[in-house]
């Protein structure tokens, strides 16, 4: 079985959240966190887990470190989207913008982009 923090591991992790099982996709990523918690991709996917799991301020926290740490627009626009959720509209429009100018007419970047402006 693949260690937590291999590449295996992630991906390991991404097929328990694909499959619903929030419970073992946080307890595959979260040694990982703690090991190095500037992981970028460990901490999109467990910004993801958090998010589907209802737990929106620890999704916001980790997506936001992440982009951060690698400002991808699909970790951008994953972030944009929880900030949306927990109506932070600003926050969710300025990373929307930030995922748009990194790579423009990215759709789920122009889709809380949209909604967060249309809300406000």
């Amino acid at each position: 079985m693949a260690s937590p923090s291999s590449p295996g591991g992630l991906q390991a992790a991404l097929e328990r959240l694909r499959a619903g099982d929030l419970d073992a996709a946080e307890a595959m990523v979260a040694p990982l966190l703690a090991a190095d918690p500037a992981h970028a991709q460990a901490l999109h996917l467990g910004g993801e887990i958090a998010a589907r799991a209802g737990r929106l301020s620890l999704a916001a926290s980790r997506l936001d470190a992440a982009a951060c740490c690698a400002p991808d627009p699909a970790i951008l626009a994953s972030a944009a989207r929880v900030h949306w959720r927990l109506g932070d509209l600003g926050a969710a429009s300025a990373a929307a913008r930030r995922s748009l100018e990194a790579r423009p007419g990215f759709l789920p970047a122009l889709l809380v982009d949209a909604l967060a402006r249309h809300a406000s």
